[in-house]
C-alpha cells in the first residue's frame, strides 16, 4: 500500500509514488489521513507512507507523529498484526533529530510493539 499526504501537484511526492508503482505495480495509492485502512495490508505487504518531513524533528510536515500513531493503532482501521513493515519516505524519519528520542521510524516502531508482530520493520530516511 502506498499511502501519500500531500498536493497532488507536488512533483517530490508525485515522483516518489511513480517510482513506487514501477517497482510495484500491484500496490494500491491510498491517502493519508484519518480515513486510511491500514487493516487490508497482506502478511508481506509493505506500508510506503509518502510525504515531506520536517527538518528539525523528523516528523511529517502534515501529520502529527501522535495522530499518526492513532491511525495505526485504531482497533478498527489501524495496521493488522502481520503485515510486511513501514518504510516511511519523508525526509528525516528515519535520523534520531531530538537528543534522547527516537526517529520518528524508531517511534513507530517503538509503539506499535503489541499492535504489529515482533520484529515488524520500520524505516525511514536519514536525509533529505
Amino acid at each position: 500500500m502506498i499511502a501519500v499526504i500531500g498536493s497532488p501537484g507536488d512533483y517530490a511526492i508525485m515522483k516518489q509514488v511513480q517510482q513506487l508503482k514501477l517497482a510495484y505495480h500491484e500496490d494500491r495509492i491510498v491517502l493519508l489521513d484519518k480515513d486510511t485502512v491500514f487493516r487490508r495490508l497482506g502478511e508481506t505487504e509493505t506500508l510506503f507512507m509518502v510525504g515531506h518531513g520536517i527538518a528539525d524533528s523528523g516528523d511529517f510536515r502534515d501529520v502529527a507523529s501522535g495522530t499518526m500513531l492513532e491511525w495505526l493503532q485504531d482497533k478498527d482501521r489501524g495496521v493488522p498484526r502481520v503485515f510486511g513493515g513501514i518504510v516511511l519516505l519523508s525526509c528525516y524519519s528515519g535520523q534520531q533529530k531530538i537528543q534522547n528520542e527516537p526517529s520518528l521510524a524508531g517511534l513507530l516502531a517503538r509503539e506499535l510493539s503489541g499492535h504489529a508482530a515482533p520484529g515488524t520493520a520500520v524505516s525511514g530516511a536519514n536525509g533529505y
